[in-house]
């Protein structure tokens, strides 16, 4: 496809991620920040050759084209938003000659018995907009395969770490309230930590941005602002170990004695 009908057909979709298209073209989109690019490092950082590979709310595909060019046997892509699935589908996997394959799916419907399990799991961008956040890593955590990565990368409510902490912000003062308030859930570095350890994951890399302006609070006001909702983008890599698992805890708010 020449170039000018190729960009032409990029225009009737909606680009949240700038993916490289090859001979110096890129789909419209953001530019790739700081987070994004630290999901790419963890991905380029792991051994994925002939792995199953699970990228949550792609987007666009930029993960998922990461993937699969480190090696990755399949990449199963999902997400909610029909725009993003068909522009993966109808132009930039055909033209990447990619075997990505992406779905109209919401997350939380995915199970292993429908879907298998996977070796790594990228949950980018995700975590923070939903409502049920703890049933969003449940999922999560089905669908992996045992030793399996996850990838997640969401926003993260800024404090000094003294307790373990969810905030879930009313749409009026959402971080994201000129978008529909659609950001409803944010942990604390703390409550995210032990939230994943119950999950059975160990969070082996983390990078939390913050820490400077927690300090200069702290020093400068002695406490944070009220009303003041301090937000930053983290990323982490952790592993799927079942055996951290606490089974008495799992049977009593899963209800799954069977396992």
């Amino acid at each position: 496809m020449k170039q000018e009908d190729l960009m032409a057909r990029l225009d009737g979709y909606t680009f949240y991620q700038q993916v490289d298209l090859g001979g110096g073209l890129k789909t419209p989109g953001l530019p790739t920040g700081p987070k994004q690019k630290q999901v790419l490092r963890f991905i380029d950082s792991l051994d994925l050759n002939a792995k199953r590979v699970l990228d949550v709310g792609c987007a666009n595909g930029l993960f998922s084209f990461a993937a699969e060019k480190q090696g990755a046997g399949e990449v199963v892509a999902v997400d909610h938003t029909k725009n993003n699935i068909d522009c993966i589908n109808d132009i930039l996997a055909p033209h990447l000659t990619s075997r990505v394959r992406a779905h109209h799916l919401n997350m939380l419907d995915m199970t292993p018995e429908a879907h298998g399990r996977f070796d790594l799991i990228v949950f980018a961008g995700v975590l923070y907009h939903l409502r049920y956040p703890f049933r969003g890593l449940q999922v999560i955590r089905d669908l992996m395969a045992p030793g399996g990565y996850l990838i997640l990368e969401t926003g993260i409510f800024e404090d000094f770490g003294h307790r373990a902490l969810l905030s879930t912000p009313s749409p009026e003062v959402s971080p994201q309230k000129s978008r529909g308030g659609n950001a409803c859930a944010f942990f604390n570095e703390r409550g995210l930590r032990e939230a994943l350890a119950y999950f059975g994951f160990r969070v082996e890399q983390a990078v939390v941005p913050g820490q400077g302006l927690k300090r200069l609070a702290k020093k400068t006001l002695g406490s944070l602002p009220v009303g003041y909702l301090p937000i930053s983008n983290a990323v982490f890599l952790c592993r799927y170990d079942p055996d951290r698992e606490d089974r008495f805890l799992r049977e009593f708010y899963e209800g799954n004695p069977e396992r």
